[in-house]
């Protein structure tokens, strides 16, 4: 199998891991850049998922206090303890706006 067949084939997993999700998901890359979020996510904001892809999180969600945790989870990769906020995995928000003030 080809890298690019198999990188088609985790996009379609991941593609569909996140649409079977009820909850409000997004995935972002280590600079905080959107990279995918599922349709509750953006629909909570009023937006197409396609809206969000390749936009900052903070760009979108000002919060200072926030960003620090997300740095510091990704420089660190551990879990903030406590928190929704793991380097490399899914990042679940109750509400995306207010996601950056919880």
């Amino acid at each position: 199998m080809s890298s690019e067949t198999q990188s088609a084939e985790t996009d379609q997993s991941l593609e569909k891991l996140l649409s079977s999700i009820y909850g409000l998901v997004a995935y972002l890359d280590c600079d905080c850049n959107f990279i995918k979020v599922n349709k509750a996510y953006a629909e909570a904001d009023g937006h197409e998922p396609s809206f969000f892809i390749g936009k900052n999180h903070f760009e979108l969600y000002p919060h200072a206090e926030n960003e620090a945790i997300f740095r510091r989870v990704i420089k660190s990769g551990e879990p903030y303890p406590g928190s929704r906020y793991f380097c490399g995995s899914l990042f679940w928000a109750s509400k995306p706006k207010q996601a950056a003030n919880t």
